[in-house]
């Protein structure tokens, strides 16, 4: 609360005994000029010290203590700090307080917010590859839809993505049943002939992840041959699906890296310009992020090299 001078010495004189002991309001007693003293020493040490303080444990009002602020979150080195402006830094500061927790999209939202001049954390949008959906666009299955099984040896599927297999390397998920022996061998073998080969014991039925990291860098486009045998050839085996995980990485490759992602800045959703700190929210990003993902601040949901506020390698991933 703001008090006038007067207000203080109604206060002060509030704590004397009742009665009119002085003059405490003639402008020509020495009381009440006395009293005018002590209440402007009172509101100048007191009243406004105590407002001054509440204001300056506040980042987001903070004046007089910005720079220890800055300097105790190790922002005094960064360009906002030393050029931005006052609402400018205050939003950093209130971003860095904010970031010291557990990595979640909610926490990059409440950290960039301030500095995107942005007042509902909530509307920035965090987009990131969608893995469940990729993996279903990138997985190939060949099996008979009337549950006939499928030849054991010679089977193919063509893979029609480009570039060279990402270091996840092909995934093979078999679905067989009727065996009893006491083995299977399995082989894939990639378009550029890269083969990689299995030996599990396994029981009726068999329903199985084949992992084959070696195929990574393997040519991806083409026919993707499987062959699965039951070794020895006793017993049965009905093999009524399989299906394959491939992607592909490079210009010609249709994978998204799983570890890119970014916050868009909608500008129908942006503060105002002065507010709004891009270099301070790109440090933010980098401090933020796990060390092997790529945050990036998307101010474009398309890339095109020629707009200045698109830039070719920080547009929507998808």
């Amino acid at each position: 609360m703001d008090l006038s001078l007067a207000e203080v010495k109604e206060l002060f004189i509030q704590l004397w005994p009742p009665g009119r002991l002085y003059d405490w309001w003639s402008p020509s007693s020495f009381v009440s000029r006395f009293f005018d003293g002590i209440a402007e020493a009172l509101k100048t040490f007191g009243f406004d010290l105590v407002k001054r303080l509440r204001r300056e444990v506040i980042p987001s009002s903070a004046m007089e203590l910005i720079p220890e602020w800055e300097s105790a979150l190790e922002l005094a080195e960064t360009e906002t700090a030393q050029r931005g402006s006052l609402e400018q830094r205050r939003a950093a500061i209130v971003g860095r307080l904010r970031e010291r927790d557990a990595f979640t999209f909610d926490l990059v939202r409440t950290a960039l917010a301030p500095l995107l001049g942005v007042s509902a954390p909530a509307t920035l949008r965090v987009l990131e590859t969608d893995r469940a959906a990729m993996r279903v666009a990138h997985t190939y299955v060949h099996g008979y839809a009337d549950g006939a099984g499928l030849p054991l040896v010679g089977t193919s599927l063509y893979v029609p993505d480009g570039g060279i297999v990402s270091e996840a390397g092909a995934h093979v998920i078999i679905e067989a049943d009727g065996f009893d022996g006491p083995e299977l061998r399995a082989i894939l073998t990639a378009p550029d002939n890269r083969r990689a080969e299995w030996r599990f014991a396994a029981t009726s039925p068999v329903s199985r992840v084949l992992f084959a990291p070696e195929l990574a860098v393997a040519r991806c486009n083409g026919a993707w041959h499987f062959d699965i045998f039951n070794e020895p050839t006793t017993g049965s085996l009905i093999v009524r699906s399989w299906s394959l995980f491939v992607e592909g990485v490079g210009p010609s490759g249709l994978a998204c890296d799983l570890f890119d992602w970014g916050v868009y800045l909608d500008p129908a959703v942006v503060g105002r310009a002065s507010a709004v700190d891009l270099h301070g929210a790109r440090a933010a990003l980098s401090r933020i992020q796990h060390a092997h993902t790529s945050g990036a601040l998307i101010l474009s949901l398309a890339a095109l090299p020629d707009d200045a506020r698109s830039l070719p390698d920080q547009c929507i991933p998808v």
